[in-house]
């Protein structure tokens, strides 16, 4: 997203955080095969130490019960940019 975006786009300006809950196979784990934009890692942690995580964006940390229990799309809202 180029510097100006924002105040060009303003009503449209927003970020949007996909999240998704996956389980390892019985397979070794396997490098990424490529990496989004300023990525630095990708790393599986067990479910239990999720709470131990320094998660972001905060919404995620206030609905996590929620996401976790759910077996439906959730919509936490938005955030301006």
């Amino acid at each position: 997203m180029h510097e100006g975006f924002r105040a060009e786009y303003e009503s449209y300006a927003h970020k949007v955080h996909f999240i998704f809950i996956c389980r390892l196979i019985n397979e070794p784990i396997k490098p990424l095969a490529e990496k989004d934009l300023d990525m630095l890692e990708s790393i599986w942690i067990d479910i239990a130490d999720i709470s131990n995580m320094p998660l972001y964006p905060q919404i995620l940390i206030a609905n996590l019960d929620r996401i976790l229990i759910s077996d439906n799309v959730l919509y936490l809202g938005s955030e301006r940019i």
